[in-house]
């Protein structure tokens, strides 16, 4: 099924205008700083659409959404999972220092060992 979104920024973040997007990711990022559950549990749903971002401004806005994400919430790990899945967005991604940040924040608040192996597998496609 199609995922409905409730939020504004959820609309703004799917926008074809990308300063539309921009404006989302910046509103979801401070609602998810200020705790705001709903805005983490949707953006859970969105993250890693996020990070496959096309336009660099609307990309540094969408890393620093996932940021503020995995600061705040417990991102499901292991295989076919989000942090895995935004493991492997990040490192071919120009996110450059936001894209690091990324990876930071998940070795620190997530296992390691789930993210690593996943950094690896990324790095060294079968």
């Amino acid at each position: 099924g199609v995922e409905v979104f409730t939020g504004p920024w959820s609309q703004q973040v799917a926008s074809g205008k990308w300063a539309e997007r921009v404006s989302g990711y910046k509103l979801v990022a401070e609602l998810m700083q200020q705790g705001e559950a709903a805005a983490i549990a949707e953006f859970l749903q969105l993250a890693s659409r996020a990070m496959g971002e096309k336009h660099p401004t609307a990309l540094e806005a969408a890393v620093g959404a996932v940021v503020h994400l995995a600061e705040t919430a417990d991102l499901p790990a292991g295989p076919g999972s989000l942090v895995k899945d935004l493991v492997e967005k990040v490192l071919p991604s120009r996110a450059g220092k936001g894209g690091l940040r990324v990876l930071e924040v998940l070795v620190e608040r997530h296992e390691a060992a789930a993210v690593v192996p996943a950094m690896l597998e990324a790095m060294n496609p079968k």
